[in-house]
């Protein structure tokens, strides 16, 4: 087994919260190491972004270099919620401008690239096996196709998305409140066939399509894994609602559908001596919000702060980001059940009474 030298942090998971931090640890010296179980950057759902992704974006230092992108403006929202009629709500009015429909595999590598350049070393192709307490924090037993490895870390970020790979082999609990799957495909599109963002609301969960770089968009289907168990994904190309329908091809029967998580979820604890969460490690919100990759480079920024203030024995601040963590998610699940509440056309459905009803 290779025994890599120790560093001062070892960040596991190379997604934008992962890269968020290492580059702002690596930029204030800190000897940051990467583990990305991808050999390389993949597409992942998740391709629209607020307005407000300036700000993050800009205190990374990548604003111009996102600006240069391939990426799409998104100059704003329609959503059928709560009643028939197509509602659109435009970003005329935002201070930062217009969002953004992004095409991921550029967006992320754009984020790991900004890493690299900042001084943190990625290895990708490279997970996570164990981890251990050490005399210097951490001992972390890696796996790659060049065999297994073992590296020392003064502390460990946790950024490995809704695994929470670190997290779970240290015993660290989570709490879900619902189980939430998200069925989606890309269909080739006119280019101005959908030029924003559509939510479309139905009995069984809710419908979005959206426009993305290369003249295509991506159609996706959010419900309960029950239903979607039950019924099987492969009757979904039959069943987008009128609003979408009307802006698409109809999809293919039997067109290719992929299925991720999308359930609303945190961990119990998200820091502690000399471990953090960040991004949806830390927390998974409903997809409603748009606003996932957002949160992951927001939190990666704070993380980093903490884990500078921690290693200068100010442990404090671990506990107040986990704090943080916990009244964020805990505000986020009452604006859920809200915003829920707004859709009664289908009272006795259990997708929407569940979201709907207020906690014991």
């Amino acid at each position: 087994m290779t025994r890599v030298a120790p560093v001062d942090v070892a960040v596991i998971g190379g997604g934008p919260a992962g890269s968020a931090v290492s580059t702002v640890l690596a930029r204030a010296g800190y000897d940051v190491v990467v583990v990305e179980r991808r050999p390389e950057v993949t597409e992942r759902i998740g391709e629209i972004l607020p307005p407000s992704i300036q700000q993050p974006l800009a205190a990374l230092g990548v604003w111009p270099a996102f600006l240069s992108g391939p990426h799409l403006p998104a100059v704003g929202q329609g959503s059928s919620w709560g009643g028939d009629d197509v509602v659109h709500r435009d970003f005329l009015a935002d201070p930062y401008g217009n969002g953004w429909h992004v095409d991921r595999a550029c967006f992320d590598q754009m984020l790991q690239d900004a890493a690299r350049g900042a001084g943190a070393r990625i290895a990708l192709g490279t997970a996570l096996v164990r981890a251990e307490r050490s005399s210097i924090g951490w001992d972390l037993a890696l796996s790659s196709t060049s065999g297994p490895s073992q590296i020392g870390a003064r502390f460990v970020v946790d950024a490995s998305g809704r695994s929470r790979s670190f997290a779970r082999l240290i015993g660290v609990g989570q709490d879900r409140a619902d189980a939430m799957v998200a069925c989606f495909t890309y269909v080739a599109t006119p280019e101005a066939a959908i030029v924003e963002t559509l939510v479309e609301a139905t009995r069984d969960g809710w419908w979005y399509a959206a426009p993305l770089p290369g003249r295509r968009s991506i159609v996706a289907f959010l419900t309960d894994a029950a239903r979607l168990a039950r019924g099987g994904p492969g009757d979904l190309a039959a069943q987008l609602p009128p609003a979408i329908a009307a802006r698409i091809p109809p999809l293919a029967p039997g067109a290719p559908l992929r299925k991720v998580a999308a359930d609303s979820s945190r961990l119990r604890l998200a820091a502690a001596d000399r471990w953090i969460a960040v991004g949806d490690a830390a927390a998974t919100h409903d997809p409603l919000a748009a606003q996932g990759i957002d949160r992951a480079l927001r939190s990666g920024l704070r993380a980093a702060e903490a884990i500078a203030l921690a290693m200068h024995d100010r442990p404090s601040a671990l506990h107040n980001y986990a704090a943080m963590q916990r009244g964020s998610f805990a505000t986020y699940l009452q604006l859920r059940r809200r915003f829920y509440a707004l859709e009664r056309r289908w009272p006795g459905a259990g997708f929407w009474s569940e979201r709907s009803a207020r906690p014991g």
